[in-house]
Order: C-alpha cells, then structure tokens, then sequence
C-alpha cells in the first residue's frame, strides 16, 4: 500500500505541475476527465480546485496566478512542484495514470470493508449498493460523482463551441430526430414479427463500424442470426441461404459482404436465461460502447423474490439498465407491445420503461389513411411498409418515419421524398422474390 501510495502522489504532481505549466494546452484534457477526489493528498486536492476555479472564471493558470490565487502557504510547495515537474507534453499519459490508481484506490477501500466484516450485517438494499458502487468503480463511472457549479460551468466552458458527436444510426432522418451518444437509454418497441430484431441488427452493425457494440440475443440463436446478417448486408434472399441454393451472384455477393464485416467490432452473445447482472458484467468485460438487448421482457430477475412476478421482475431491469446507460454506455433495449395499449403506453410488463427510457421508439406498420399512392397501397398489403413514431425524445423532436422492409433480405430503407417515382430501387421487390 505504501508503494502505491508513493506512485499515486507522484502521479498528482505530474498532472498539476503539467497542468500548470502548460494550461492553455492542458487545462481542457484535465478538467474534462479528473475530479476532486482523485486526489488522496489533501494539498494537492486544493491546488486542484483552486486551477479548476480559475478555469470556470476564464482566468489565465500558469504558476505565478495560481500562487497568488492559492496563498502564501502554498508557495513552497508550488516551488517544488515547478521543479520537479517532468514534461507538460506527456499531460494525457498522466491524468491516465491518476485515474488508474484512483480506480484501484477506490477498489482496494471497498474492499477492505468487504473482509473486514462490514458488509455482513448490511440490509440486502444496502449491499447491493454497496456492489453497485464497486462496479461503477470498474466501468469508471463519473456520473456517480457529484457536480459543482464549478464543475458544470468548467465541463461547459471545455466543450463550448465544440461540434457535438452523436451515433449515427444508418438513417440520415433517424439522425436528425434522435441524437444519442454513450449514456443514453433507447427502447424500440414492436409487436412480433414487425422486424424489431432485423432493425437492431441493421443499427448494431453500421454503429460497430465506429463502435464496440455487443448485441445480446434472448430469442433467436446464433445460426439465425448470422443467416439474417449476411441476407441483409450481402441483400441476398434469406432463402436461398437457408436451402443452400445459391446463384453464383449471391456467392460473390456474400463473400463481398464477408469483407465488409470482418472488420466490424461486433460480438453476439447468446443470451438465453441471462439475467441484467451478467449483462453488466458482459458489457464491462467486452468494454462496449452500445449494447443491444433483443429482448426486455425475457431478461431475468436477479431478486429471488422477483422471479414469476412480470412487472417487479420488468421494472428491475429497466432500472438496472438505465443505471448502465448513466455508466457511460448506450443501451437499446427492444420492448414487446402488448395488443392492447397505445403509445407508450403499449410497453409491455412496466409503466417504469417509460420513465426510465431517454429515447422511446414504436416499429408498427402504417394505417391505411397514410398511404398516398397505389404503389404505397400495394407495399401496405404486401406487408412491406413500417413506420417508427418517435414518442418520447428526451434530447430532440417526436415524429413519425416511413420506412421500406424487404422482408426476404432482412432489410430496412428509410424512404425519401420521391422513394416511389425514383426509378432506382436499392433493394429487391419482395414480389419478384
């Protein structure tokens, strides 16, 4: 412990006195990823807080204000920091460093109380807080901390004037409505065989071009699924994959699609029975920036006492799965609709979907009294047009979205103004299939 201890105050030096050394290049890197209680040492937590003050105000760090701002029983030590500070331009390698042995400190204080006994006469609520906070620790949760004025004014300062980054969803007017990023808690409900499943591939696939997704499947086993993958990324009837009888077209198409994907960071599990506990230990293992959970509803209970009960069991998964989304990972958890509801309030199991959820998506075919075009009628009774309401935007606007299904190949194309008077059509007539 004393080693560690060693290394951990040398790793605060090194950030305050890179940061103070270099501000208008370091000062956003840290005030972005470090917090107060990163630091154990008590002088070096002021010094801290001192420079972060500064930079909320818009104040100019550099070691003669932060002198003045910090006081005359500082200046010693702020001499020695100056001395002993080793390059400013290795700022990011050193606040990485801080935050590791923050994590293991954290971790090594729960665990003590762990084998001390001080968990054994917990109420079950508290312990499982108290491994709540243990895991937060791992996945290097931030949001947990509390935040200042001078936090936010700092954080806002940091990223003002900054192009915003959300996931890109695969559909440029999905973009424009839905703008989520890490942390965000999306549901996509849909009755069945309305190709929810088809949808979150579709999403799943293009996010894991930039992203590391893990796609969680409670329903349809792995073989299916990679039928249902290669259909729509090669656009190959479903079909003639699942008989074997392949045109020589459609082989080089699949081969084509293959190279394509080989370099997608993708991981299917199998996820039959699982419960929302390994699905946070999955995610944190894998290190996933999105995770798709296809679906809710057959997510188990971790409570003994939930299991047989459909809206206690419902209500704790969506609220473990929102706690996971605020760890710093976006979460797209398809819904079953029950026959009878309306909008929002369809969710099958739990009104708690709807409260928790940032984003609530609704996959359902159009009505007749939508349909403007005798080709759009024959599509409807074809069973090839879908629409995604947009009910519940926390970040942006509700609407609706048309959308094309080819049913054959697995596929979703939003539709465009003109979809039908074009003449170039990007997926196969279901009718020609």
């Amino acid at each position: 412990m004393a080693e560690m201890m060693d290394l951990y105050n040398e790793a605060e030096n090194s950030v305050l006195g890179t940061l103070i050394a270099d501000a208008e290049v370091n000062a956003s890197l840290v005030f972005t990823r470090v917090r107060p209680e990163d630091f154990v040492t008590g002088i070096s937590r002021q010094i801290f807080e001192t420079c972060r003050a500064m930079y909320g105000r818009g104040d100019v760090i550099d070691p003669l204000t932060v002198k003045a701002a910090c006081g005359s029983e500082f200046a010693t030590w702020l001499k020695e920091l100056e001395q002993i500070t080793p390059s400013a331009r290795y700022c990011g390698a050193y606040v990485d460093k801080l935050l590791e042995l923050s994590r293991r400190y954290r971790l090594q204080k729960l665990f003590r109380e762990a084998l001390d006994g001080n968990f054994a006469g917990l109420p079950m609520e508290e312990l499982i807080g108290k491994i709540e906070c243990m895991n937060n620790v791992v996945a290097d949760d931030n949001d947990q901390r509390s935040s200042t004025m001078t936090d936010l004014l700092a954080d806002f300062y940091t990223r003002m004037g900054q192009e915003r980054q959300y996931l890109d969803w695969g559909f440029d007017e999905l973009n424009r409505y839905v703008k989520v990023n890490p942390k965000h808690y999306v549901v996509v409900g849909a009755r069945p065989s309305a190709g929810k499943t088809a949808f979150a591939l579709q999403v799943a696939l293009h996010m894991a071009e930039k992203h590391n997704v893990t796609f969680f499947s409670l329903e349809t086993d792995s073989e299916t699924v990679e039928d249902r993958i290669m259909a729509a990324q090669a656009g190959v009837d479903l079909a003639h994959i699942q008989s074997g009888n392949l045109e020589e077209a459609e082989t080089v198409t699949l081969v084509e699609a293959k190279r394509k994907l080989a370099d997608r960071n993708f991981h299917f599990y199998e996820a039959t029975g699982v419960t929302v506990d390994e699905i946070r230990a999955v995610t944190c293992r894998n290190k996933s920036d999105i995770i798709v959970v296809d679906y809710l509803q057959l997510v188990r209970s971790s409570d003994p006492k939930h299991i047989g009960k459909e809206y206690e069991t419902i209500t704790e998964v969506t609220t473990a799965l929102q706690r996971l989304a605020k760890s710093g990972v976006c979460v797209i958890a398809l819904s079953q609709l029950s026959r009878g509801g309306e909008g929002m309030a369809a969710l099958r199991g739990s009104g708690q979907i709807e409260q928790d959820a940032d984003v609530v998506m609704l996959l359902d075919y159009p009505s007749e009294k939508d349909v403007e075009s005798d080709e759009e009628a024959a599509d409807l009774e074809a069973g090839r047009l879908r629409v995604i309401e947009i009910v519940k935007n926390k970040g942006g606007r509700r609407g609706s979205i048309p959308f094309w299904f080819c049913g054959s190949q697995q596929r979703f194309l939003a539709q465009w103004q003109g979809f039908y008077q074009s003449k170039l059509r990007m997926m196969e007539d279901d009718a020609t299939a």
